[in-house]
This record gives C-alpha cells, structure tokens and sequence, in this order.
C-alpha cells in the first residue's frame, strides 16, 4: 500500500474539495440528464455546503500531492465519515479501507 499522510483542510482548498465532491456526485450519465438549471442548484448547494464545513475536512496526500479527502464529524457519541474520496488512480490500493480502520480503531 502507498505511504499516505492525512493533514486538515484549510480555506485555500475550498476549490479542490468542491470538485472533489462535483466528482463524485455528477458523473458524465448524471449530468446529463440533468437541465442546467438543475446542475447549478447541486453545484451552488454542493459549495455552500463545503465552505461552511471544510474545516472538518481531512486530505489525504502522498509526497505533499493531495490525492483525495474525507469528511467527518460528531455524530451522537462517535463520529460519522460522509465521504471519502480518493482521485482513480489511487483508488483500489487499500488506502480507503485503511483510513476507514484507523478511524475505527480510534
């Protein structure tokens, strides 16, 4: 498994993790069936959501390059993973599964 670090998103990573989320939830089939009005109602809520959360992002990196990001909060007396998103080439490497443990054991 690739050497990955985790460190806490800050205001300037607002962009990134905006289209990291966009990734993930308008894909080409998706969007298209979508009008445009439609995309920019997700677009504009998927924003506003992250700018008022992104602190409780984490990114994930490897040699400094960020290759994907998580989300997690308080929830009840644990907390919750929303997502986690990882760009594909790293994907189907062990390290979401191995976050999702770390986070367990913690």
């Amino acid at each position: 498994m690739l050497d990955y670090k985790i460190i806490n998103a800050k205001g300037k990573d607002i962009d990134l993790l905006i289209s990291m989320k966009l990734d993930t939830m308008l894909d080409d089939e998706t969007e298209s069936k979508l009008s445009k009005k439609e995309k920019n109602k997700i677009e504009n809520s998927i924003a506003t959501n992250i700018r008022q959360t992104y602190e409780d992002y984490k990114l994930i990196t490897i040699d400094k390059n960020i290759i994907g990001a998580y989300y997690i909060y308080d929830y009840e007396d644990g907390m919750m993973i929303d997502e986690l998103y990882l760009l594909p080439e790293y994907r189907n490497n062990g390290i979401g599964a191995s976050i999702v443990n770390e986070l367990k054991s913690n």
